[in-house]
């Protein structure tokens, strides 16, 4: 039986909370978890409507509760923008490596993705830096408790798998903000569109099928 609350978006794919982006508001179409839009105006998306990110951000606070455990996070995004650190998810903010700040980032050009529990065990991926071509990436994570494993999937195609076994069912969640497009002072430029979030694991072939050969699907 399907849980309450959440949809199955195509025979292959299930999410539980799903951010269109087609009005200022932020809200969510599957779980109810609306979000908090800081500033982003409403431009053409990969699929309907869009936000542009300028100095903006959205608060996504509400899912936290929804960290504890494994969870998968993903967005279609488009930028050209040459800023050296552009914040595409955080709820763990500047600090140094390994000092025990749980939470995680994720940011592209300068920026890394990165996990880090309360113990100060980090599993880093290195700089997400050629998705500034002006074009739409889907950009999507998983994080595997059970394993202590971090999987990032950009375009379909996983570019980053790694495990720390210090991590396995670790303390990862965070007492800060969970925020969309903005890490610090440091602000993501551009557009993102669909924005979804699992509370489990989306698998390979399921972000695969949300890509579609770069068609996207209607989530």
């Amino acid at each position: 039986m399907r849980r309450r609350g959440s949809r199955k978006i195509s025979r292959n794919v299930q999410v539980d909370s799903l951010w269109k982006l087609e009005t200022t508001t932020a809200t969510d179409s599957i779980g109810g978890k609306d979000g908090v839009n800081n500033g982003c105006t409403v431009v053409s998306g990969k699929i309907g409507s869009g936000y542009n990110f300028s100095s903006s951000h959205i608060d996504l606070s509400v899912i936290k509760p929804d960290l504890t455990s494994s969870f998968s996070y993903g967005c279609w995004l488009k930028t050209s923008s040459a800023n050296n650190f552009m914040a595409v998810l955080d709820n763990r903010g500047f600090g140094t490596k390994g000092s025990g700040i749980p939470g995680m980032y994720c940011a592209i050009n300068t920026g890394s993705t990165w996990i880090e529990d309360i113990n100060g065990n980090v599993i880093e991926f290195g700089n997400l830096n050629d998705l500034t071509d002006g074009l739409w990436h889907l950009v999507g994570f998983s994080w595997n408790i059970s394993e202590g494993r971090l999987k990032t999937v950009i375009d379909g195609l996983v570019v980053s798998n790694r495990a720390n076994p210090a991590m396995i069912n670790s303390d990862t969640s965070s007492t800060k903000s969970l925020l969309v497009g903005k890490v610090g002072s440091s602000f993501y430029s551009g557009t993102m569109d669909e924005i979804f979030f699992k509370n489990g694991i989306i698998t390979d072939s399921e972000f695969s099928t949300i890509w579609n050969n770069g068609n996207g699907i209607n989530l």
